[in-house]
């Protein structure tokens, strides 16, 4: 055998030595950090790290890392950078992920947004949801990102494909309004009901709002029909929880009949509450609808509403502050 060929088996058998030795620091590390032992979790890392290893580099820039992903002019914060780039240098989406997100919250960085938006491209491309997420929403024109309404839905599309909600709820806002995408009303119902059974309250008014309204379809998009009963479900599920323009739509549909029989009562319960937990900018128009119901009704109606819409608030916690003492 060759004296060069022993000196590259020499070097590859130290470069195996070395990448076992990382990852048993690594492991070291990862038990550590479980535990909660921050100090044995940090010198395992370190090891690891210096000696190439991208998950230990990783899991080390993230121990320095500012919870908001905000610049800091502090030394916490440039190690956390310097580990975060190696191990996006070899290659870590997840890094590369973070990395955007610290290049584009560093307003000391002129090329931050730029440098963001390909690492969020590269990691996006390899299916990271957050990536494709951020994307969606600098597309939208955040962060004085040029607005693009096509990239826009395509990202905010393979996010919510991966179950973000506010990417579900953008994509029933864009098939809604034909925003970079051909508007279709059932498949903005369909995003919104995603975005709504993980919580998304403003969702749920606007699955009420599309049944009460109805919508044409467009080029091969199905018609949406009005369906005032649905639209009385999903309006009720969002007052429930929190929506302030929910309870006048409600009452608009008992008051005109929409659909349900006239119920002028329900409908003064409904603008009555509207008329408790409306803020400013909503106020004045629900205490014009009220004012209009009140001439068309008697005292006694109206106590009638007025106890009803109390005790609706005291069965919803939400709104208990509303109730009159």
């Amino acid at each position: 055998m060759s004296y060069y060929s022993i000196k590259i088996l020499v070097a590859l058998f130290c470069l195996i030595l070395g990448i076992l030795n990382a990852n048993a620091d690594y492991n070291k590390g990862k038990i550590a950090l479980e535990k909660k032992d921050l100090k044995t979790a940090y010198n395992e890392f370190l090891k690891a790290a210096e000696l190439g290893d991208k998950e230990a580099q990783y899991e080390l820039g993230k121990m320095f890392l500012p919870k908001t992903y905000s610049y800091r002019k502090t030394p916490e914060y440039t190690e956390s950078l310097k580990w975060i780039k190696l191990a996006a240098d070899q290659g870590h989406i997840e890094a590369k992920y973070s990395l955007g997100l610290l290049y584009l919250n560093d307003k000391s960085n002129m090329i931050g947004k730029e440098e963001a938006l390909k690492l969020f491209h590269i990691a996006a491309e390899q299916g990271h949801g957050e990536a494709q997420f951020q994307l969606g929403e600098l597309y939208n024109g955040h962060r004085g990102i040029k607005r693009n309404n096509e990239k826009a839905a395509k990202w905010h599309l393979a996010s919510a494909k991966q179950g973000n909600s506010i990417s579900q709820f953008r994509m029933g806002v864009m098939y809604l309004k034909g925003s970079g995408i051909d508007k279709d009303p059932e498949k903005s119902l369909y995003w919104f009901k995603k975005s709504a059974e993980q919580g998304n309250i403003t969702a749920k008014f606007n699955i009420g709002w599309i049944y009460h309204n109805g919508r044409g379809g467009y080029k091969d998009a199905k018609i949406v029909k009005k369906d005032y009963a649905k639209a009385l479900k999903w309006y009720s599920l969002a007052a429930e929880e929190g929506d302030q323009n929910a309870p006048t739509a409600m009452a608009k549909i008992y008051w005109y009949g929409s659909g349900t029989p006239k119920d002028k009562i329900k409908a003064y319960m409904w603008i009555d509450i509207a008329n408790f937990i409306h803020l400013s900018d909503g106020l004045a128009k629900a205490k014009k609808t009220k004012d209009f119901f009140s001439k068309e009704m008697t005292p006694d109606q109206i106590e009638e509403a007025h106890m009803m819409a109390q005790k609706w608030l005291r069965s919803h916690k939400r709104w208990q502050r509303h109730i009159l003492k």
